[in-house]
């Protein structure tokens, strides 16, 4: 993307941070959500402490008796065992025995039975919001980062590449919420659930557990390195995809021209470089992850093999029941199934952090700048326009040097002059896209910066050289220029833009769809429905930017005649600026601008800067020689 930083690397734990706090909002959400995953994870690997008591203390002591003298409890192996009282030997033939595996094995089975049925919806709350949190906040961030590009300044916006930003919005957001799943569940369950199994390691064999846990850091480390190389690497993958979806977006929107120089190979094969680029980096990251993932199933074999010699050892040295031994190897087994999916998810994490600093950065850019505190409404022209010793450059070469305009309602401005003069850059000024370096620009005697930006742009209306129609219908292009408007007015601003018969002569009229930027519909249409679309708003200022040079003759007087339309409509109230190279569509100005070099250097009616016989006669006279 134009002007990223090319060591523009956050740390990752600071995009952590800035990725949590669009759960901020879900807080009460996501709190539920975290003690429902402590529970969870306490639960689930506690049920492996039901084995111990089955392999230990079944068959030790069967039954048991009651003796009626003293009360003493008398165990044995069997009844036939158990005769007299161990205290007073009193007979306890005929007395009530009890046996107590069956006890113990009920009970046993109650508490598996309760567990499992508290696992179910622990389990479901635990996969509906961990997808809710993570799609709303994945929805958020979409929703901010579309809102954010459209404050940004006109310049930035046109300085970047449509098909990278595109990108940004969509591939990149989307791969975000593997990152926000990890931050959501990854990073709590799977410890949590680690945690606990080395609790039950402990409990089984505090040696052998010790033991198992010292090995744990020593594939950690080269798991944490490897991914903080496939976050390097994701996002070159990333910036390769961006400029593909570029590619695309650039020969679907000129597939007229590509067609017609009979280029679509050649765009083919520029589209198949770009996509293997993006291939081999996303390889590159793959083969990160594969190495990361095999790192973690060697440890987790190291673990076992310890199990299994010093496990070995303490059996045999009777330092470690059966039970013990059976619980132990339970718990690696649950330590190895959060282990390998903690280690998957943090590589997916990592590659997702790629997204997040190319997401981040669309969110880190400057936005318009808000209105002061003390901003006003527009209330109308009052005296005009003045443009009070207005200076530009959009670079280090001024556009526009020392301007000085006064306009009064009610007239019409033809700006005219070569390409780059600064005509286009002069209305744009108004419309508050760029801000001058020097200068003002007043309206009624109020700087148009001290406007609330909403209010001054509902005065303007633009009607410019490339027409730009929504891909929708014909009406909802129209009422795009007043949103409260009903259909009849919709079709008042057609027929005032002489486009209505055509409407009416199809279809569906109203209701047809126009096509992508309107390529169902000839040039002179979509200009016409532009033009009503600015009938509709009924500006104060109606802003024409060579409005006419693209059409051909027949369109061009159709086109003229909603422009005079257009300009008619608003009487005293209003005020025109209208760029044209063709002098034929600016004669009939009140005055005429001519602009070389960022300067008005003659201003005056169409006859009088013929007499004059200056730069405007000479423009005239080449565009009229024959």
């Amino acid at each position: 993307m134009s002007g990223e930083p090319a060591g523009n690397k956050a740390p990752a734990w600071r995009l952590a941070v800035r990725l949590v706090g669009y759960l901020r909002k879900y807080r009460m959400i996501f709190a539920a959500y975290f003690v429902g995953m402590l529970l969870l994870s306490a639960v689930d690997r506690g049920r492996a402490a039901l084995i111990k008591p089955l392999f230990d203390e079944f068959g030790a002591e069967e039954v048991q008796a009651t003796c009626g003298e003293c009360g003493t409890v008398s165990s044995a192996a069997d009844e036939e065992a158990l005769l007299h009282c161990t205290k007073c030997g009193e007979n306890l033939a005929g007395g009530e025995i009890e046996t107590l595996q069956w006890d113990k094995l009920y009970l046993l089975a109650w508490i598996a039975l309760g567990i499992s049925v508290l696992i179910f919806p622990l389990k479901y709350m635990k996969e509906y919001l961990s997808f809710y949190l993570v799609q709303r906040s994945i929805n958020d961030l979409r929703n901010e980062v579309t809102g954010h590009i459209l404050k940004l300044p006109l310049s930035r916006v046109q300085n970047e590449k449509t098909g990278d930003l595109l990108s940004r919005v969509t591939t990149d957001a989307v791969q975000l919420s593997s990152a926000m799943t990890f931050l959501c569940s990854d990073i709590f369950l799977k410890p949590f659930m680690i945690l606990a199994a080395m609790g039950l390691l402990l409990w089984a064999s505090p040696l052998l557990g010790a033991i198992t846990i010292a090995i744990f850091p020593l594939y950690g480390l080269p798991v944490y390195l490897l991914g903080k190389k496939m976050r390097r690497t994701s996002k070159m993958a990333l910036d390769k995809m961006g400029e593909a979806t570029e590619s695309q977006v650039q020969f679907y929107s000129g597939i007229r021209i590509v067609k017609a120089y009979n280029r679509e190979e050649h765009e083919m094969e520029e589209y198949r470089k770009l996509n293997w680029a993006y291939f081999r980096k996303t390889m590159s990251s793959r083969k990160r992850r594969a190495l990361s993932q095999s790192i973690t199933e060697l440890g987790i074999s190291l673990m076992i093999a310890g199990m299994i010699i010093v496990g070995g050892f303490l059996f045999l040295k009777e330092e470690m029941t059966g039970g013990g031994m059976a619980v132990f190897a339970l718990g690696v087994a649950m330590l190895n199934q959060p282990m390998k999916q903690l280690t998957r998810s943090y590589n997916v994490f990592q590659e997702s952090l790629a997204a997040a600093e190319r997401v981040f950065y669309v969110l880190d850019m400057e936005v318009d700048p808000p209105d002061p505190a003390d901003a006003v409404p527009v209330e109308g022209l009052g005296e005009g326009i003045e443009y009070r010793n207005v200076t530009f450059a959009y670079n280090s070469d001024p556009v526009l040097s020392d301007v000085s305009l006064t306009v009064s309602p009610g007239q019409v401005i033809a700006l005219v002059g070569p390409s780059g003069a600064g005509k286009s850059t002069l209305i744009d000024l108004l419309c508050r896209f760029y801000r001058p370096q020097k200068g003002s620009i007043r309206i009624g005697g109020t700087d148009v910066n001290r406007f609330q930006r909403s209010s001054l742009l509902e005065q303007i209306a633009m009607v410019t050289q490339d027409p730009f129609l929504f891909n929708d219908t014909i009406g909802e292009n129209i009422r795009y220029g007043n949103l409260s408007s009903t259909q009849e007015e919709i079709e008042e601003a057609a027929k005032a833009a002489h486009i209505h018969d055509f409407i009416s002569g199809i279809p569906d009229r109203y209701d047809t769809g126009v096509g992508e930027r309107g390529s169902k519909l000839s040039g002179g249409q979509r200009q016409r429905i532009t033009i009503a679309r600015a009938i509709l708003k009924n500006p104060a200022i109606l802003l024409l930017d060579e409005a006419t040079s693209a059409l051909d003759t027949e369109s061009e007087q159709m086109v003229q005649k909603a422009l005079a339309e257009l300009m008619e409509r608003g009487g005293s109230n209003r005020i025109t600026f209208v760029i044209a190279h063709r002098i034929s569509t600016v004669k009939r100005a009140d005055r005429i601008l001519m602009l070389e070099n960022g300067r008005i250097v003659e201003s005056g009616t169409h006859d009088e800067l013929m007499e004059i016989d200056g730069a405007y006669a000479n423009l005239y006279r080449k565009q009229f020689a024959d």
